[in-house]
Formats: structure tokens, sequence, C-alpha cells
């Protein structure tokens, strides 16, 4: 029985070490199976980027301004007879708009009218005061005789100081009515509005019909001597427009820490004016966004014989300007280029 206690335990434990032993020598075995399976490499794309003359640019919006307007005003209220539209272009010289004039004219022709009749009035008036004045000299002659009385020399004498006040009264008509004349007279010039200078019509109040009114302009003109305002958050010193490159010219910087500026080109006053501002112009290597990887202040690019190190310029709209010679880059994903550079094996697609 003692020797079964001990014989039980023996037994227990070299079975137990052979199965240990079972364990460790297949765990064994699937660990080489394991490290002898194939790793396949990642397939990449490149570029061939080569040192060039590079721009790089953000987009902003700036309005047109007009170096000079003009208001096209009236001094009376018309019916419009014809006005320009809002975007067409003008000569200096040129008519604008048009007025009806006939109710002036009118005017005019009333008081040429009165003026010729109180003229006339005027010249008779004149007449018979002179006939006045030569019966009172006769009768002044004849009391000197005795031969008529005090009363008839005052009688005439009353009658001419009326008729001078009279004619006086008829001149004074005459020259208000010539004062009016004058004042429609320029009121006519204002039926034709003439534009001073050459431009575009940037604005338009009245149509057609309409009845125009002394307080309110008719439309406005704007001269094609103009420029881009902008409002950019850093400073800059060129833009690109249409294709062309500009210089920008600093006018100051606003409260809202803003700079504003104006570059000297030709638009429509008040339309809304797409550009791009100049981040960097110089050699440089342009690099897709996908070529660079960037972990925290620093930037990487991958090339056929590894992982790279670059010194980053700027950046714009088209790309990345880099400083560093570069023969042949990856382009792919960022968690692709961070594999790679993590050690996982690649090959550039041929």
């Amino acid at each position: 029985m003692k020797v079964l206690k001990i014989i039980i335990p023996i037994i227990l434990l070299i079975v137990g070490v052979l199965f240990m032993r079972n364990l460790l020598l297949k765990k064994q075995e699937e660990d080489k199976k394991l490290s002898s399976a194939k790793i396949y490499p990642l397939i990449v794309e490149s570029i061939k980027p080569t040192k060039k003359e590079v721009i790089l640019t953000l987009s902003y919006e700036g309005i047109g301004v007009s170096k000079s307007d003009f208001l096209a005003n009236t001094k009376f209220s018309s019916k419009i007879l014809y006005i320009k539209n809002v975007g067409d272009e003008v000569k200096k010289g040129e008519v604008v708009a048009k007025l009806d004039d006939k109710e002036l004219r009118e005017n005019i022709k009333s008081i040429d009218t009165n003026i010729l009749a109180l003229t006339s009035t005027i010249y008779s008036q004149k007449a018979i005061l002179n006939n006045l004045i030569d019966t009172l000299n006769r009768t002044k002659k004849l009391l000197k005789a005795k031969i008529a009385s005090i009363e008839e020399v005052k009688n005439i004498e009353n009658k001419i100081l009326e008729l001078k006040a009279q004619i006086k009264a008829n001149e004074e008509k005459i020259n208000s009515l010539k004062a009016n004349k004058k004042v429609i007279l320029n009121n006519l010039k204002y039926t034709k509005i003439i534009s001073p200078i050459d431009g575009v019509v940037s604005a338009k109040f009245f149509n057609v019909n309409e009845v125009s009114a002394p307080t309110k302009p008719l439309l406005k003109i704007s001269s094609k001597d103009s420029y881009i305002l902008l409002n950019l958050p850093k400073k800059y010193s060129e833009i690109v427009y249409k294709g062309k490159i500009y210089p920008l010219i600093f006018l100051n910087q606003a409260k809202n820490s803003m700079y504003q500026y104006k570059a000297d080109i030709n638009v429509i006053n008040g339309e809304s004016v797409k550009v791009k501002a100049i981040e960097f112009r110089g050699e440089a290597v342009l690099l897709p966004f996908d070529a660079v990887l960037r972990i925290d202040n620093n930037s990487y690019v991958v090339t056929k014989h590894g992982v790279k190190k670059v010194n980053v310029l700027a950046e714009g709209e088209e790309g990345i300007a880099v400083s560093n010679d570069l023969d042949e880059v990856v382009v792919a994903k960022p968690d692709i280029l961070l594999k790679i550079k993590a050690g996982y094996p690649y090959r550039i697609k041929e």
C-alpha cells in the first residue's frame, strides 16, 4: 500500500511532463510555420519630380472698385423716355438718359407769348407817356398865361405818375418771366443726361416710363479705370488674375487683423472677383499632397532608396514645394506611407 502511494504521484508527474513537452513542441512547430510564411510587399506608384520654377497660390475673393464715379441727376420730375441699362458701356459725351421735355417747352412758349404781349403794352404805354409829357409842358405854358388851371396841370402829372408805375410793373413782370425762362432753359439741359466720362453703367435707379425725382439719381456710371480691393489674412506681395501676375499695393491693416491691399486691374465696379494670392514663387521641387508624410513638425517622402526627410518651403492649392533634390518619390495615401516608414516592405510599380 505504501508502494502505491509513492508510484502513483511519480506516474502522474511523468505524464504531466510529457504533456507539456508535446504542447511546447507543437507551439514551436506552429511558430516555425508562421515565421516561414511569405510577406508580400506593398505595390506603390511613383513620380519623378524635377526642380523648376514653382508658383503656389491660395484662392481669395476681392471686389471691383472704380477710381471715379458719376451720378446722373436731374433737377425736376419728368417721365423717362430712355435710359441705359446696367453693364452698358458708355463714352464721354454720350447721352445716357432722356426725359420728356414737352411741358418745359410749352412753358417756354407761354412765357415768350407773355413777354411779347407785355413788351407791346409797354411800347404803347411809353407812347402815351410821351404824349402826356408834351401835354403837361403845353399846359404849364398855358398856366403861366392864365389860360389853364393848376388842377389841369396836377391831373396830367398824376396820370404821368400812374402810367410810369404801370410801365415799371410791366417791366418787372418781363424780368420775372425772363428769369423763369432761364430756369426752364437750364432744366432743359437735364432732359438729356450726358456722361462726362468713359465707363460702364454700374447702377440704375429708374426705368423707362417712370417719373424721375430731383432728390434721387437716375443711374451711376463707373469709370473703367478701377482696381480690385482685397482683405487678406496675412501679408502678400502678388496675386494671379486670369493667368497673369499683378503686384499688390498695401493700403492698411484693419482692426480685425486683416491686411487690405489693392491691385490695379480694370474690373466692373462692385463685381465680386476671384484671385489667387501667391504663397511661394521660386525654384523648388513640386510634390502632390499624397507624396508627403507629416509626423509632428517633420515631413518625409518615400523614395526607391527608402524614407527621406524633406525641407518644405511652402504649400498651396497646387501642392507642396520642397528644396531637396529627389529622383523618384512614392505617391500614396498617408496610411500606406506610414506603414512603409514603420518598415513594411514596398515595391514601386513599373
